[in-house]
């Protein structure tokens, strides 16, 4: 999954490369190639471009909305393993929740990106820190790898095959910053590569993962829990440490993440504005509902490991997996001339068009079956 995510992400890049020469403009971003993909394809998704781009948009708003709701509820379940430890009466989940929440209120309300780029940059060390200590306490005292089964079958634990594939789709949640780093990069020709540095990024990132996922799971077995920090001791004051660091990242990243949907919405409601009154207040009521409806639903649902697989599959799945590829296919639906000059360019073209469109329907199938499992699970926990 891992290397089929990277392959969509530079699907993704060679997408926009290939539009930005054919426009020729310097940058586009997400939503912009996706509509002008649209606009040179079949015929019967030219008349569309516009919606599809509404769409897109509306899909990354949401799913940056559902990572800070995910965010939420991680904060709050280390929370709820840390304050027990001084105070000794242990609480549900949902005020941790609701106090998580509040907290959130200052940088929530933060509407200038400089004030927001230190804390980012802090979140960014902090996560450093816990994801060192994290590999060096699961990789000690390791259990023989007989101690755990190597596989448990696919046949009679279908559900769970869907969930885990829709949790490694939320952990791909920057899909959506990779052409802003692109647009923002001197030689943008060499990003997209093989061996650029999106390909040397995200083999780094689908290492740490397979490593932590392995050794975590022959460390903790069937009691590994929704995040490796929940496994940490805390009893031990550096591991309490920990844990007060991802929530100090997980506050960094509810903030920075925040910022784009909230500027979203806000700039779509601002042109309908007449008011003087709501053009100066406006955005942070938009924040403030945002905020209240992020916490109502981490109420609603508190477990990260329900939330988690919801949103990786209904936006991480489609943002990775679906429209890459899919642009791809109504890039190249129409060949030039070059292609139609030879017919072993011809064969090739199509192959390549096929190759797409299997992936696209791939992407859309862990979404389509992914979402509805995760709705499943929800509904069977509180139904």
């Amino acid at each position: 999954m891992g290397w089929l995510a990277t392959f969509n992400i530079l699907t993704l890049i060679h997408c926009s490369q290939l539009m930005c020469k054919r426009l020729k403009v310097s940058a586009l971003d997400y939503v912009d190639v996706f509509g002008y993909a649209m606009s040179i394809g079949p015929d019967f998704s030219r008349n569309y471009s516009q919606e599809a781009k509404t769409a897109v948009a509306v899909i990354l708003t949401i799913a940056n909305v559902g990572y800070c709701i995910v965010y939420i509820s991680m904060a709050a379940a280390y929370l709820q393993q840390l304050v027990p430890v001084y105070i000794g009466d242990h609480l549900f989940l949902r005020p941790y929740v609701v106090f998580f929440g509040v907290l959130l209120l200052p940088i929530g309300m933060t509407t200038t990106l400089t004030l927001l780029a230190p804390f980012s940059t802090l979140g960014n060390i902090f996560n450093m820190i816990s994801l060192v200590t994290v590999i060096q306490y699961i990789c000690r005292d390791l259990p023989s790898i007989d101690s755990v089964p190597s596989f448990s079958g696919i046949h009679e634990q279908r559900d769970l095959v869907l969930i885990a594939i829709s949790n490694i789709m939320f952990s791909y949640e920057g899909i959506g910053t990779v052409l802003s780093i692109e647009n923002r990069m001197a030689e943008k020709h060499s990003y997209g590569r093989w061996n650029g540095l999106a390909a040397l990024g995200m083999s780094i990132t689908v290492s740490v993962y397979t490593a932590c996922g392995f050794f975590g799971f022959l460390k903790f077995g069937e009691k590994t829990k929704p995040s490796l920090i929940l496994n940490l001791p805390t009893d031990e004051v550096w591991y309490q440490g920990i844990k007060v660091l991802n929530i100090l990242g997980l506050y960094t990243a509810v903030g920075f993440t925040l910022f784009v949907p909230s500027k979203v919405i806000w700039q779509g409601i601002e042109r309908r504005v007449t008011s003087g009154t709501l053009i100066r207040y406006g955005e942070y009521v938009v924040r403030l509902l945002i905020m209240l409806f992020m916490t109502l639903f981490a109420m609603a649902v508190p477990n990260m490991d329900l939330l988690q697989p919801l949103v990786g599959a209904m936006c991480g799945s489609s943002l990775s997996f679906v429209f890459p590829p899919l642009m791809m296919t109504f890039i190249l639906w129409i060949p030039d001339e070059k292609v139609e000059q030879s017919t072993w360019k011809r064969v090739k073209h199509k192959i390549l068009i096929i190759f797409y469109i299997t992936l696209f329907l791939l992407g859309l199938s862990f979404t389509v079956f992914g979402t509805v499992e995760a709705v499943m699970r929800i509904l069977r926990r509180y139904g």
